[in-house]
């Protein structure tokens, strides 16, 4: 089967945000912008017997453990998944996300046993 190679005219995103030891600690304003959108939440749990909760709030100064997220995206133990949102999600004071293996939001978050490669493409 043959394929065909095209250009792209516009990129999706500017920033492909990487996180290689994302914990409960917030990544604060990760792109540095106030208002933007990302289109895709990418995280490899297989070193993790337990689940992880990618939480991601619209704030630029987001403290895990007070701050409710906007989006939670579950990560079964021992598995790579991508959610990837084909519109994309706007937010509007800041980019900020952080991984825990507590599902609630209102409680006391615990990172993950071991920590998690988190990738978050935005603008």
């Amino acid at each position: 089967m043959a394929i065909t190679q095209g250009s792209v005219a516009d990129a999706l995103a500017s920033f492909l945000l990487t996180d290689t030891e994302a914990n409960s600690t917030a990544e604060d304003n990760a792109t540095g912008n106030s208002s933007g959108t990302f289109y895709c939440v990418y995280a490899n749990n297989t070193s993790n017997k337990v689940a992880t909760f990618v939480k991601v709030a619209d704030n630029s100064n987001a403290t895990s453990n007070q701050t409710v997220p906007d989006y939670v995206f579950y990560y079964p133990a021992g598995k790579v998944i991508s959610y990837t949102v084909a519109g994309g999600t706007a937010y509007s004071a800041g980019l900020s996300f952080w991984a825990t293996s507590t599902a609630a939001s209102a409680a006391t978050q615990v990172d993950p046993a071991v920590k998690t490669t988190v990738r978050i493409l935005a603008t």
